[in-house]
């Protein structure tokens, strides 16, 4: 929504903000479920609109968790960027960065170049460095205006309530990416409404503290116990404890014409493509044990068979089997394969699996060649994935613990 008629009250409230910032508004606001507030003067493209000019997005789901002293700190800050011109540099520098990266890969590819390409790589890093110093300190800037048009506290019980909340769906969208069966539903809106209050009732000790930060979908933000200290606020464990025990009023969230209908709407289609994504990465994260996850990975891997003048050569998403061999060979000890003088196809195996394997190319028709080799690396590719994946689903399994 970009229109004053869609939220009066939101926008009549939102220019006296930007008025004692001392800024113009925004002449875009954008709503949705993403766990982050920004500002940005970047052309957006939203559900096939583009939008130009200075843009505000603000996350529904935060609006209801903070109260609306709360809210005045979080959009104080985001105009306060505004205000110190930060969005019109980062617009002007990211497409001089863009050409300077393209330019510099240009250069690492010349021989010649090469010794001038390193100097300017150096060169980058030093940038990217001062960058990262001018960034914290727009975020510094920004909270110290917040502070003093609201008040240290406020800035501080948000940053707290806006790190819990989405550290805490990180670890719920996690956990159901983690499903190893299609979805029935993907109900993170659900669970957020259900569950935040008593995880957010535990979130009080120091060493989840010194690990939070506030996300963000272009820029990294300093960690919240450096910004706490900014504005000169110590929330002891009682003090932490209070706050996420005292529900919000979401007072900018009903400012909102039709928030909660608009709300819902878009859970929904986010949820939806939630679990589209997720239906369509299983086939390549399942090493199945059972009938059912088989037939996830055969349908995006299903049994083939190419015929060669000595028979079927079959592959499906675990093994190979050609006529002239004894066996199958599984993917899974194959480390690789060469295709030598075009006329037999190589496999090399993972130590301890010792076979002699090859396939002689000239019993294939020259198309079903082509064919069978871009299957052969498409379901190794996929066999390989889903190993490392459980693997690294074993070790946060053994560790107690959920990827970051």
């Amino acid at each position: 929504m970009n229109g004053y008629e869609r939220a009066p009250e939101f926008w009549t409230r939102l220019i006296s903000i930007c008025e004692k910032v001392g800024t113009n508004p925004p002449d875009n606001l954008i709503a949705g479920v993403d766990d982050h507030f920004f500002v940005t003067e970047h052309p957006l493209t939203v559900s096939g609109q583009k939008f130009h000019g200075k843009t505000l997005f603000v996350s529904l789901p935060l609006l209801k968790q903070l109260s609306c002293t709360e809210a005045d700190a979080v959009l104080v800050h985001e105009m306060a960027h505004f205000s110190g011109d930060d969005t019109s540099y980062s617009r002007r520098i990211s497409p001089l960065l863009s050409r300077y990266d393209i330019y510099l890969q240009g250069l690492s590819n010349g021989l010649i170049l090469a010794p001038i390409a390193q100097f300017m790589k150096c060169f980058r890093v030093l940038f990217e460095l001062s960058m990262s110093k001018v960034r914290r300190e727009r975020e510094f800037r920004a909270d110290r205006i917040a502070a003093e048009m609201t008040s240290p506290r406020d800035v501080a019980t948000s940053l707290l309530r806006l790190s819990a909340y989405s550290k805490f769906r990180r670890t719920v969208e996690q956990e159901l990416f983690r499903e190893q069966e299609v979805l029935q539903s993907a109900d993170v809106s659900g669970r957020l409404e259900r569950e935040f209050t008593a995880y957010a009732g535990q979130f009080v000790n120091d060493g989840e503290l010194h690990e939070l930060r506030t996300t963000h979908p272009f820029d990294s933000h300093p960690p919240v116990m450096e910004r706490l200290a900014a504005v000169q606020v110590d929330l002891n464990v009682e003090d932490r404890r209070k706050l996420f025990a005292t529900a919000s009023d979401g007072g900018w969230f009903h400012r909102i014409e039709k928030a909660i209908e608009l709300e819902r709407e878009l859970w929904k289609n986010y949820e939806s493509r939630f679990a589209e994504t997720h239906r369509q990465s299983l086939p390549y994260r399942l090493r199945p044990d059972n009938l059912e996850q088989q037939a996830i990975v055969e349908v995006a891997f299903p049994p083939l068979t190419f015929e060669t003048k000595v028979g079927p050569l079959l592959l499906d998403f675990e093994k190979i089997h050609y006529p002239k061999w004894p066996d199958a060979i599984y993917l899974r000890e194959v480390v690789t394969y060469e295709l030598r003088s075009e006329v037999t196809l190589k496999f090399l195996f993972q130590r301890g699996f010792e076979r002699d394997r090859d396939i002689e190319m000239k019993q294939l028709e020259k198309p079903t060649q082509e064919a069978f080799l871009c299957a052969l690396q498409h379901y190794l590719d996929r066999c390989r994935t889903a190993i490392e994946y459980q693997k690294q689903l074993q070790g946060e399994r053994n560790s107690g613990g959920a990827p970051s």
